[in-house]
C-alpha cells in the first residue's frame, strides 16, 4: 500500500497514526481517518475494482487477512464467513463509509493511479512500479519523498498479507530454438538482469540473492512483505475461475447485487460451467 504522508501530517496523532500504518493499520483505523482529517473528497482510499485480475488481487488479500484461502481442499471457500466480510467490506467502503471513490468498479491499475495522485488521493492500494510508471508526474509536483510505503492494512483480529503477482517465463514445446529460449531465461534470472529489471522497470526481483547483498531499503521492505505474502490458487482454470468470480465480485461493489448473492452466483456460474478444481 502507498500513502500520503504529507496529507495526514495534519493529524493530532500523526506519529502514532504513521506507526501503525507502518506495521499495518486496521481496516476500521483507515476508514475512521476520513472524518479525522475532515476531508471532501472520497478518495482516502483507493484500489482498482474493475471486473478483472487486479480486483481478485484485492480479495484473495483480504481473505487471506482472516487466515482464509479460496480454495481448500479442492473446494471454492466463496460460501463462507471470510469471503462475505472480504467482500462487504469493499462495498462497504465504496457506498457505506464512502471513503472510495464509485469509478473504482471501473478502475484498473492506472486509472486508480491517476485518481491517487490527481485528486490527493491518501492511500492506495498498488504495485510496485508506481513511482516509476508516473515518475514525470510525481517530478512536476514534487511529491516523490511525500509517497510511502506500508504493509496493507488488516482486519482487527486477522494478519496483513500481500498477494505476489508477477509473469512467468516459459518456452512453448513447439519452438524451434529452444536452447537459445533457455539461454535467454537463465541470463533474466541472474543478478545483472534482475538489478536492471527492479531498477529501471520497477519490478521486484524473483533472484533471492538480490535480497540478501544489495544494501537497497527499498528492497528489504519488500522483502519482509514477501514473508506474509500469499499466492493465488494454483489451479489450471484458475483464469476461467478469477473472470467469473470477478464479474460478481465488481457487479456487488457497484451495488446491483448483494454480497451474499454475488458471492452465491459466481459459485453457482462455476459448478454449471462444470469447471473443475484441482
Amino acid at each position: 500500500m502507498y500513502y500520503r504522508e504529507d496529507l495526514l501530517s495534519s493529524l493530532p496523532d500523526y506519529e502514532e497514526t504513521k506507526q501503525k500504518i507502518k506495521k499495518s493499520i486496521t481496516w476500521g483505523d483507515l476508514i475512521k481517518l476520513n472524518n479525522d482529517l475532515y476531508r471532501e473528497s472520497n478518495s482516502l482510499f483507493v484500489f482498482p475494482a474493475d471486473d478483472y485480475e487486479g480486483l481478485m488481487c484485492m480479495f484473495v488479500e483480504l481473505m487471506g487477512s482472516q487466515g482464509k484461502s479460496l480454495i481448500e481442499d479442492n473446494n471454492l471457500q466463496l460460501s463462507t464467513s471470510e469471503a462475505r466480510l472480504a467482500l462487504q467490506l469493499m462495498v462497504d467502503m465504496v457506498n457505506k463509509y464512502k471513503v472510495v471513490p464509485k469509478d473504482v468498479v471501473n478502475f484498473r491499475e492506472n486509472e486508480s493511479y491517476n485518481e491517487f495522485l490527481t485528486n490527493n488521493g491518501v492511500f492506495l492500494r498498488g504495485w510496485p512500479a508506481l513511482l516509476i510508471d508516473h515518475y514525470e508526474f510525481v517530478k512536476e509536483h514534487q511529491i516523490a519523498d511525500k509517497i510511502k510505503m506500508a504493509p496493507t492494512p488488516h482486519f482487527e483480529d486477522g494478519q496483513a498479507v500481500s498477494v505476489f503477482g508477477g509473469w512467468n517465463l516459459m518456452i512453448s514445446k513447439f519452438s524451434q530454438h529452444i536452447d537459445e529460449s533457455l539461454i535467454f531465461i537463465k541470463y533474466l534470472l541472474s543478478e545483472e538482469a534482475q538489478n536492471i529489471l527492479h531498477k529501471e522497470g520497477g519490478y521486484l526481483p524473483s533472484n533471492k540473492l538480490i535480497y540478501e547483498y544489495e544494501p537497497n531499503e527499498e528492497l528489504q521492505r519488500y522483502k519482509q512483505l514477501m514473508d506474509s505474502g500469499i499466492h493465488r490458487p494454483f489451479l489450471e482454470n484458475y483464469t476461467k475461475i478469477s473472470d467469473i468470480i470477478a464479474y460478481y465480485l465488481n457487479k456487488a461493489i457497484n451495488n446491483e447485487i448483494s454480497v451474499d448473492k454475488a458471492l452465491r452466483d459466481a459459485e453457482n456460474k462455476i459448478r454449471d460451467e462444470k469447471i473443475e478444481i484441482k
